[in-house]
C-alpha cells in the first residue's frame, strides 16, 4: 500500500485512506518501520567499545551494577554492516 499513486490499490482502500486523511499510509509507513526495528530486537548488537554509548554502558553498571543481569547494558544496532 506505499505506491504513492494508488497502484495495487482497490477503490475502496484509496477512499478510506482520503476519508482519514491519510491514516492508511502513516499505518503503513509506520508497520514497515516496526518490521525494520524487529530485526535489531531479534539481533542485538552491543555498542562499539570505543563508543560514548558503550562507556555510559560501562559506567551506569559500576553504578547501579543490580540493575543489569549479566553485565549488559542496552544493546543498540551497530550503524555499519558490522555484526
Amino acid at each position: 500500500m506505499n505506491a504513492p499513486d494508488g497502484a495495487g490499490r482497490s477503490v475502496a482502500q484509496l477512499v478510506v485512506n482520503l476519508m482519514t486523511n491519510g491514516a492508511v499510509d502513516r499505518i503503513d509507513q509506520r508497520a514497515k518501520r516496526g518490521a525494520e526495528l524487529r530485526q535489531w530486537g531479534l539481533h542485538p548488537h552491543m555498542p562499539d567499545e570505543a563508543s560514548s554509548l558503550a562507556a555510559d554502558d560501562s559506567a551506569f553498571e559500576r553504578a547501579y551494577p543490580e540493575a543489569l543481569s549479566g553485565g549488559q547494558g542496552v544493546g543498540f544496532p551497530r550503524k555499519s554492516g558490522r555484526g
